[in-house]
């Protein structure tokens, strides 16, 4: 028996909840079954895999149904024809199909034939199905969670690859280790246990060769910064993010091969992977203008990169576990194979624009399409001498290049910082390392709903919001790590104020990440891409020059500097954004093809659209009344 549009969607919810279901199963086994723990995992992975496939079927069995109810064909059509010059007494004739209609007749029938399908589909989504833009949203989330892991995976895996008995270091006491340690101090921060089960890794790497390890990805990460972004505003977001996150998936699972190979073999796995993952975050900007209606960009924004944040603490607690359990080996196969799946739903699922997406209904076009600045799709190269010239794109190139700074040491450090200070164990260290980024995320979250609810009530303007949230972010960020210094050996203390840091890092989504929209809708690709390839490229340093600031001697003293370093560059972000940041439309970014609606005088698109809707209102009301 065929099914329904209807109750393929009401199974594709089901599906939906026995996916949450098993995943929280899955963490529960996790986290508190101790004894043969993996094999109940494997079970419930292999389970959910088979979830997800059965979902994909039923999403495409279901668009195939309404490209099917919207292509009807047209010779079934039933036109009324009226039939003048009957003879007298002949049989009336009512509903006959005409061999031959005229092209008005065949016009206006096949016309209200598809507004019934339009209308009969658009009643079954408003039944039974959300805005599509909240399945893009969805599934660009997932995206970027898959992208994220891919890259801190291996500083995870890497305090279980490593063999740190063999590497030569200086001899240094508990008591050395943290300079206020004292007996006092034992209940809160025992001294490190003789014997350590994550210290029997495979390889003999010292500290400057895993800070290059580390760094190889963010290498290639810089170079397809700025192709990124010009390709996703030129060809779309999805072949871009389908096509770099499926390589770098199957880079993930040839990762253990290179590691038998040598330091080498990584770095270059590593490098390739950045290269495939450079033009993701770029791809974002081009796929929330064209997707989101501009009073809900902000959410929608702040939405991704807060389920990012708490995708990467997720995949540090996993990635602990699975470590400690199954060894290292068994966390480059499962990011992997997620990342190929999520590869195959997005390029199954996703259209670049809800013009090209079969189901999106002609109202939801409409709602994302009102007060939209942006070009359908850009074609004109990026005029990057004027970007280059601008002094907001230098304040959100500083911007980027702090928050670039302190995303690094969180994915790539801080799990060091908290086995060789702090003293935590491998299971421990996935957990507390991953608290920080779900802070970060909890403020993005918030910060988003804020912003956009004192956008909508008229209490802040874009400008405002801007200024205040990237002071708050950089100000309380240097703050913090400057009071780290200060902690010494006190674990509770120290993970407290990281976690606080992150919690201000996370004000940075509406304050500098949503600039490049302000400024410049038609090229945010581009001028986000540029400030990420600066950015990053600094921000490559950060493990090189933590291992070289902590070579051979893993003491509170030495890490010390590496928070010096981290509050220094927030404090100069802090003057150098206020001074030079903007938040209205550049004149370089204008076009005068392609651009659907303009915005004069340098307003700012979110102010603009808040203006728009009022005078659609008024013209409603006034409407409303001639009628009456």
């Amino acid at each position: 028996m065929a099914m329904t549009i209807d109750q393929l969607t009401t199974f594709r919810y089901i599906l939906v909840g026995i996916f949450c279901f098993n995943t929280l199963a899955l963490l529960l086994v996790i986290f508190f079954l101790d004894d043969l723990y993996w094999m109940f995992s494997i079970n419930i992975i292999i389970y959910l895999v088979l979830v997800l496939g059965v979902y994909i079927l039923a999403t495409l069995l279901r668009r195939r149904l309404l490209e099917e109810a919207r292509g009807a064909p047209a010779a079934t059509v039933v036109i009324h024809v009226p039939r003048g010059g009957r003879r007298p007494g002949a049989a009336p004739r009512g509903l006959v199909t005409s061999p031959t209609p005229t092209s008005l007749e065949l016009k206006s029938a096949m016309a209200t034939e598809q507004q019934h399908i339009d209308g009969a589909a658009a009643g079954a989504r408003r039944c039974g199905q959300p805005p599509v833009r909240l399945l893009v949203l969805f599934l660009v989330t997932g995206g970027f969670m898959v992208q994220m892991m891919l890259r801190v995976t291996l500083s995870v895996a890497m305090v279980a690859m490593v063999n740190h008995t063999a590497i030569p270091h200086a001899e240094v006491s508990a008591q050395a280790a943290c300079s206020n340690w004292s007996a006092a101090d034992s209940a809160a921060a025992p001294p490190p246990p003789e014997h350590d089960d994550t210290e029997v890794g495979e390889y003999v790497w010292d500290e400057f060769t895993q800070g290059l390890l580390l760094a190889a990805f963010y290498w290639g990460y810089l170079v397809t910064q700025v192709p990124g972004g010009f390709l996703a505003e030129r060809f779309g977001s999805k072949r871009v993010l389908g096509v770099s996150q499926g390589l770098n998936g199957a880079l993930a699972l040839l990762l253990p091969v290179a590691a038998a190979g040598g330091p080498g073999w990584v770095i270059a796995v590593r490098f390739i992977q950045g290269v495939c993952c450079g033009p993701v975050y770029p791809c974002l900007f081009p796929l929330v203008a064209r997707w989101f209606p501009l009073d809900e960009r902000q959410r929608a924004f702040s939405f991704v990169n807060a389920m990012t944040a708490f995708g990467i603490s997720l995949t540090t607690t996993m990635a602990g576990q699975l470590s400690a359990s199954l060894g290292w080996r068994s966390v480059f196969y499962t990011s992997g194979s997620i990342a190929l799946l999520w590869a195959a739903a997005w390029m199954l699922l996703v259209h670049d624009t809800p013009h090209e997406h079969p189901s999106a209904t002609e109202a939801e076009r409409r709602r994302i399409g009102a007060g939209n600045v942006t070009s359908a799709r850009t074609v004109r190269r990026p005029p990057y001498g004027a970007i280059l010239r601008s002094a907001p794109v230098l304040a959100i190139i500083i911007a980027e290049t702090a928050n670039s700074w302190s995303l690094t040491y969180l994915m790539t450090s801080l799990p060091t910082y908290m086995k060789h200070v702090l003293g935590f164990d491998l299971r421990a260290n996935g957990v507390l390392s991953g608290l920080p980024l779900v802070c970060r995320g909890l403020m993005m979250l918030t910060g988003g709903s804020l912003a956009d609810l004192a956008l909508r009530r008229g209490w802040l303007r874009v400008v405002t919001i801007r200024r205040l949230a990237a002071g708050l972010s950089s100000g309380g960020c240097a703050l913090l790590l400057f009071l780290v210094t200060f902690v010494g050996c006190q674990p509770a203390v120290a993970t407290l104020f990281v976690c606080l840091a992150g919690t201000f890092n996370g004000l940075i989504t509406i304050g500098t990440l949503l600039n490049p929209l302000d400024i410049a809708p038609n090229y945010s690709g581009s001028v986000f891409g540029i400030a990420n390839l600066i950015g990053n490229g600094i921000s490559t340093l950060n493990p090189v020059a933590t291992g070289a600031m902590i070579r051979g001697e893993q003491t509170a003293e030495r890490w010390n500097n590496v928070f010096y370093l981290g509050a220094g560059i927030f404090a100069v972000n802090l003057v150098v954004y206020q001074a030079l940041m903007s938040a209205d439309r550049q004149p370089w970014d204008k076009q005068e093809d392609g651009e659907r609606t303009g915005n004069a005088g340098g307003v700012s698109v979110f102010e603009e659209v808040n203006n728009r809707k009022a005078a659609e209102a008024t013209e409603e009301r006034q409407g409303g009344g001639r009628a009456e």
